[in-house]
């Protein structure tokens, strides 16, 4: 990441967001542009936890926020975490009622599904002008490319840009488990993505 132009610590230039900076802003489908509307802020820890459970039973998902090197799992000890629910930087994709069997977040043909969009701050990021993460959960195609376009909304900018005159989405180190389908030509399938038993990419629950 840090090779891009203007991501680097000791760089002068001004970073593009992302999806720019990788030339990727086409790859998003109209599909998630028009789901990228329904994402909704989660304030508590109590409705972060009903929605990664939701991911889970829904999704297949590990159940917790995927993080660089490790998980991100919501409890005391993480306060990285509560400062992002305290400023709004945590999502979910339009589950107003994650408890029911049916949420809104489904679509009749299944192809949106619930979906979870963090953003924290990792001290151990020092090579990049930002220290951000942003953790996606979700196991879709659809939704996976809509919590990436809503992560450079205006919207999220100004949160993450907060107490800075930068304007632009920041850069961040972006992390996703491998419910997200990598398809041929899809953005999942283009974005520049590393194997490392170091960073948490995957989990793999093994059947009793």
């Amino acid at each position: 990441l840090k090779e891009l132009g203007g991501w680097a610590s000791e760089s002068e230039g001004e970073p593009e967001p992302l999806l720019d900076a990788l030339g990727l802003r086409e790859s998003v489908s109209a599909e998630a542009r028009e789901a990228s509307g329904s994402w909704r802020t989660v304030s508590t820890e109590r409705e972060l936890l009903s929605c990664l459970r939701r991911c889970r039973e829904v999704g297949g998902s590990s159940g917790y926020l995927p993080g660089l090197y490790e998980f991100i799992v919501p409890g005391p000890g993480r306060l990285d975490l509560s400062r992002s629910l305290d400023d709004g930087l945590v999502f979910v994709l339009d589950c107003p009622d994650v408890d029911k069997e049916q949420s809104s977040c489904s679509s009749p043909e299944g192809q949106v599904g619930p979906a979870l969009l963090a953003f924290t701050r990792d001290g151990r990021i020092s090579s990049l002008k930002s220290n951000w993460v942003c953790s996606v959960v979700a196991s879709s195609r659809v939704s996976f490319e809509s919590a990436i376009d809503y992560a450079h909304s205006s919207d999220v900018a100004d949160k993450l840009n907060t107490g800075t005159a930068r304007k632009n989405t920041p850069p961040f180190c972006l992390v996703f488990d491998d419910r997200v389908p990598i398809e041929e030509g899809t953005l999942a399938e283009r974005l520049p993505r590393v194997e490392d038993e170091c960073v948490v990419f995957s989990y793999i629950q093994k059947k009793e």
